[in-house]
């Protein structure tokens, strides 16, 4: 029996909370704990606004205001259509974790001690992570395997953030494309051993909050054929160094309105 930890940036969010009801019922596998991050942290705050800007307000109205409704449930491509099909029980991961008897952790920061003790305390033999800051290196090394991540872009050409669209304002998106990279998380970002990796195409009327909302289920079961893999052991990693790839960062507004200028001539000739 292996078992996950889940780390989740939010009570309400989707990804972690199929992901944890997955796990659950996967034979050979179990939810050790879930591990999410309260939202009002000065700290957490600050991080964010630095990085993401004004996108920050449209990321909170997204994830704390809209919940599951910021998902068309009428598409069997977005998580709520998923959670719909795998039956998905309670509204945040409090309820699921009642339902299914686990363990949960509410913590400032994943990096903090009292998320260490839980890992040692529950004999978690890997950690899923599915969105909440960087993780240090003592909770990379807290568990046998390590910690997971399903990195949105191809590794190692795109590291770090908005690799949807620095490929397409910079015309990759043939080569080395779009898609998605199952890793291990470690000490640079996005440059851990690699576990798979998946395509994603651009298609007709696409902008890129539908190609995100696209992958979401995708993110979900490379994860968990990343999961399967290593309690099979079946699936070995492969490495990458930091000078393979080059790391991006948040895009400014100019530039991202480019990008989305980029996005539409190319769905236009669809």
């Amino acid at each position: 029996m292996m078992r996950v930890c889940v780390f989740a940036p939010i009570q309400n969010g989707l990804y972690a909370r199929v992901l944890t009801h997955l796990i659950h019922q996967e034979q050979g596998l179990e939810v050790a704990c879930v591990c999410v991050r309260t939202p009002w942290d000065l700290n957490r705050i600050r991080g964010e606004l630095k990085r993401d800007g004004a996108r920050l307000v449209r990321k909170v109205y997204q994830k704390l205001v809209l919940g599951d409704k910021g998902f068309d449930a009428g598409s069997a491509e977005h998580l709520k259509a998923y959670a719909e099909r795998v039956k998905l029980p309670g509204k945040n991961l409090t309820e699921l974790c009642n339902a299914h008897g686990i363990r949960l952790v509410s913590t400032r920061d994943h990096n903090s001690e009292e998320v260490q003790d839980a890992l040692k305390a529950t004999g978690a033999d890997v950690v899923a992570f599915t969105g909440g800051g960087l993780i240090r290196q003592h909770i990379l090394d807290a568990t046998r395997l390590g910690v997971l991540n399903c990195h949105m872009g191809p590794l190692p050409p795109y590291r770090g953030m908005d690799v949807v669209e620095y490929p397409v304002i910079e015309g990759n998106i043939d080569d080395p494309g779009l898609g998605l990279t199952l890793h291990f998380m470690a000490k640079g970002v996005d440059t851990g051993d690699i576990l798979l990796n998946r395509r994603f195409e651009i298609r007709k009327d696409d902008t890129y909050k539908t190609v995100r909302i696209r992958v979401g289920p995708m993110m979900v079961d490379l994860m968990m054929d990343a999961l399967r893999g290593l309690r099979d052991d079946r699936l070995p990693p492969i490495s990458q160094t930091a000078r393979e790839g080059r790391q991006y960062y948040v895009m400014h507004p100019r530039v991202y309105e480019k990008a989305e200028r980029e996005l539409a001539k190319l769905t236009a000739g669809m």
